[in-house]
Formats: structure tokens, sequence, C-alpha cells
């Protein structure tokens, strides 16, 4: 019998489901890193603790309404769904809320 083969596309898509039906939308804490924000508003970077870390996108209008200018070297918590970035294939949180730690 043989495997299924899947090409690139197939296998990120497959992944993508699993991963945003199973984990969905989620709040997590850590630190801002590698901050950068665009013409258009959205902001993008990287959350981190000490052994992990991960993209993040937040859009202009949420960025627009969390209170604080989000900065490198900040703790955070955050609310949103993880998401596949298929593109890169990569993973990734859409921040739909944002808080300073200890808030």
């Amino acid at each position: 019998m043989e495997a299924q083969t899947y090409t690139v596309t197939q296998l990120t898509q497959l992944i993508r489901q699993k991963i945003e039906a199973g984990v969905g939308s989620v709040w997590v804490a850590g630190e801002i890193s590698n901050l950068r924000r665009q013409a258009s508003g959205i902001v993008y970077f990287t959350l981190k603790d000490a052994g992990a870390q991960l993209n993040a996108i937040l859009f202009a209008n949420v960025a627009a309404s969390i209170g604080f200018e989000p900065a490198d070297g900040q703790a955070v918590r955050l609310f949103g769904p993880v998401t596949v970035y298929a593109p890169q294939g990569k993973y990734q949180i859409v921040v739909r809320q944002m808080e300073q730690a200890g808030q």
C-alpha cells in the first residue's frame, strides 16, 4: 500500500485546518520583540519567553483600540486566533485584544 503524497500546499492546508480548529483563540503572555510598524498601521512582532517565540500580527483597527503603544521589551498578554500563514508555512497569532502585563 502506497502512502499518501501531498503537495506542499495541500500539506500546509491540512496543518492549517488542524491548528486553527484544534487551538482556536487563546490568551498568551510574553515579551514583545522585533516590532515592525507598517505604513498601513499593521504591526508585526514576535512574542517570546525563555523557551519559545510566536509571530504576531496586530491590525491597525485593533492597535488603535488597545490604549497603549506596544514596544520592544514590553511584557504583554494578548488574545486571538492561532492561524497558519500559508505562503511562509508559519503559524502566528492574530491579535484581537492586548493588555500590558499585570493589568
